[in-house]
């Protein structure tokens, strides 16, 4: 795998940087390098992003075939669209946006509905599960498993998704209002709905156990 290696501009003599600055830099000499037809500058990107844009696919679609096709088509989509990239967010964020509405549209189109979530938060193939655990841990963690993932896709899916991106991918309240387009008290809204909600269905199956 070719590692690639881009030169950054020295930065004129002044006051140093904040770190939040010297990753716009670095980010916005990286765009630059894409823009101007680098490959190695997108191959580096491909290598800082490709896990985190696998592990989204992955989480929608449970299926690790289907989550490696998802992911080159983001960043085809990320290739072709690098200069409508305006810097407003964290490349990042505009990044991981992309692989969401990827993945939903995705779901959309073949009709299904489906979030992956094991008990752990972890994707399959990750670490996480003892791998060597009793028979009565592995049926108790399955059922576990099965309820949650359950209860969570009874949940509207503006609820849903924003719950999966805090709880099991670990995004802010910021990063998703931004990879969602929308306000983060919108976000803190759907958020407290979707516990509230989540409790209720919880207590329902669990009832029902």
């Amino acid at each position: 795998m070719i590692v690639a290696r881009i030169r950054v501009k020295q930065n004129s003599p002044g006051a140093p940087l904040s770190a939040d600055g010297e990753r716009v830099l670095r980010e916005k000499d990286l765009i630059r390098s894409i823009r101007a037809g680098d490959r190695d500058a997108f191959r580096l990107l491909y290598d800082r992003h490709a896990a985190s844009v696998y592990r989204i696919c992955l989480r929608f679609t449970g299926d690790s075939r289907e989550a490696e096709d998802l992911c080159q088509d983001v960043f085809v989509k990320i290739y072709t669209s690098i200069r409508t990239f305006n810097a407003r967010s964290r490349l990042s964020t505009w990044i991981h946006r992309i692989a969401v509405n990827h993945a939903l549209n995705h779901l959309r189109n073949t009709k299904r509905s489906r979030l992956l979530l094991p008990l752990n938060g972890d994707p399959p193939g990750q670490a996480g599960f003892d791998p060597r655990p009793g028979p009565d841990r592995v049926l108790e963690e399955k059922e576990k498993s099965a309820i949650i993932r359950e209860a969570v896709n009874a949940l509207p899916e503006h609820q849903r998704l924003v719950l999966i991106l805090q709880k099991f991918e670990g995004f802010s309240g910021r990063e998703i209002a931004d990879m969602l387009d929308c306000t983060l008290l919108s976000v803190q809204s759907r958020l407290h709905r979707a516990k509230k909600n989540l409790a209720v269905l919880l207590q329902e199956y669990l009832d029902h156990l």
